[in-house]
């Protein structure tokens, strides 16, 4: 504060040094240096009367420019201040670089969601596959019975799912979830290992009862969501003819009945999750590029299937699914028509440990897969698992935002102190930043988030920033079942 006070008052005085730089000070105060062998007045002769008000002024508020100091004192401290500046401003442009890459990638992947959509070519010969639609379930039975009733209703009015069945692998279920969903018409498996927690186990146990006679599709969906009419069909025929592991369009609805209602931190999250599970999968489907698994509504050939394990326990075994597929040379595809929906829970505990669940499952799943991505990408020269890495490590949209904005304020005031470089870069991620929000908005956003509160989303970090802090002090490693809302 002094320092910029004393900047302040030499440019009224009409001194200019360049640049400012802030160390610790000779005589007791701070050091104000500059290149400064002289100070000039714009060329003009500086009046000694002022010339020694200045300097007075800089020495009662405990100032000395370098220049003024013992040869002694300049010998070291005009190289810390040097390599203090040095490293800063390294600093600063490596983490501008960064968010400019990642802001980047995300416009990139905003924009190419308003590209003509990629057709999905349906199989020449419209026979009935034999496909399963497999469900596990762990204490559902506030729901079960309307969420498998809808499903046979999809099943018995398309032909073309004429051969598909409906299993539900009743889990470490202890109420009555087993036998409502089979008086619903569903085929039902129980299984009971407490020391195997997750739905990757129970979908493992599914696999593992189909080995004998195997389908040629196995779709994966949760017991707590809404599979929309036609959902199952597109998926089975767009993972026939890719011979392709197919996401669904899944994303979140708002709790309740009334828009109206909704707070602004519900209205935040589902946008959020729309841009990341809709628009950003819709842009890399329109490039030709794979996409993430991100939760129910997941087709895969049985084939592909084998080449992999879903036995885990992982906090977010959908996406690791994905990537292990990746891998294997079997990487995902976006299906849009594929409309599956779930509903934020309205609990406020619900819905943390659910956000909790997500976060650190996907802060974790990049730690250890991105370099795994990577290496695979190299070494196959596969571009799907490459896409995968950089499209995981776009971080979540509120903390993205976050650190952006943190970076450019300390690079905005490092350029009075250092150089303008940092703030460039941080400026360019904030154009990119702001632009890729805004075409995200315009895809999805208006129906739930009105412009003004979109300009809120910094404020929605206070919420999640309980979330990201206990990642790195005790990150959650079992899973755990989010509550439902009362029936």
């Amino acid at each position: 504060h002094a320092a910029l006070a004393a900047r302040t008052s030499l440019a009224g005085l009409g001194f200019q040094q360049f640049p400012v730089r802030f160390i610790p000070g000779l005589a007791g105060g701070p050091s104000f240096p500059g290149n400064v062998d002289s100070w000039s007045s714009h060329g003009s002769t500086l009046d000694s009367a002022i010339a020694s008000g200045g300097l007075g002024l800089l020495g009662a508020l405990g100032i000395q420019p370098i220049a003024m100091a013992s040869t002694d004192d300049r010998a070291w401290l005009e190289p810390l201040v040097h390599a203090l500046l040095f490293v800063g401003e390294c600093l600063l442009l490596l983490a501008g670089g960064l968010l400019l890459l990642a802001s980047a990638l995300l416009l990139i992947e905003c924009g190419a969601a308003l590209l003509p959509r990629r057709s999905v070519p349906t199989p020449a010969a419209e026979a009935a596959p034999k496909a399963v639609v497999l469900m596990p379930a762990h204490n559902e039975s506030a729901m079960i019975t309307e969420t498998v009733m809808g499903l046979q209703h999809q099943l018995r009015q398309d032909a073309y799912l004429a051969e598909t069945e409906l299993w539900v692998i009743a889990d470490n279920c202890d109420d009555g979830t087993a036998e409502l969903a089979r008086q619903a018409g569903a085929r039902v498996l129980e299984r009971f290992d407490s020391n195997a927690l997750g739905k990757g186990y129970a979908l493992d146990y599914g696999l593992q009862q189909m080995t004998d006679s195997p389908p040629e599709v196995v779709v994966m969906v949760d017991a707590d969501c809404k599979v929309h009419p036609g959902a199952i069909a597109h998926l089975v025929r767009a993972s026939i003819a890719h011979r392709r592991p197919i996401q669904g369009n899944y994303y979140m609805t708002l709790p309740g009945d009334s828009l109206a209602e909704a707070s602004l931190k519900d209205r935040i999250t589902v946008f959020a999750a729309r841009v990341k599970n809709e628009v950003r999968s819709s842009g890399l489907t329109n490039l030709g590029l794979p996409s993430l698994l991100v939760g129910s509504g997941m087709a895969c050939p049985w084939a592909a299937l084998q080449t992999v394990s879903l036995a885990s326990g992982d906090l977010v075994e959908d996406m690791k699914l994905g990537f292990d597929l990746a891998i294997a040379k079997h990487p995902p595809m976006f299906c849009r028509d594929a409309v599956i929906t779930s509903s934020l829970p309205e609990s406020d505990a619900a819905a943390q440990s659910q956000r909790t669940r997500w976060e650190h499952g996907r802060l974790d799943l990049t730690r250890r897969y991105f370099p795994k991505l990577i290496g695979a990408g190299l070494r196959q020269g596969l571009v799907g698992p490459i896409t995968l890495a950089l499209d995981m490590s776009i971080l979540p949209l509120s903390l993205l935002v976050t650190l952006w904005g943190g970076v450019a304020m300390l690079s905005f005031a490092f350029a009075f102190v250092g150089g303008w470089m940092p703030l460039v870069v941080a400026v360019a991620g904030g154009v990119c930043l702001g632009s890729a929000i805004l075409l995200a908005w315009l895809q999805v956003g208006r129906q739930v988030l009105p412009l003004g509160q979109l300009l809120l989303v910094p404020v929605f970090i206070f919420w999640k920033l309980p979330i990201f802090l206990r990642f790195l002090l005790n990150p959650q490693r079992n899973w755990v079942r989010t509550e439902r809302d009362p029936a």
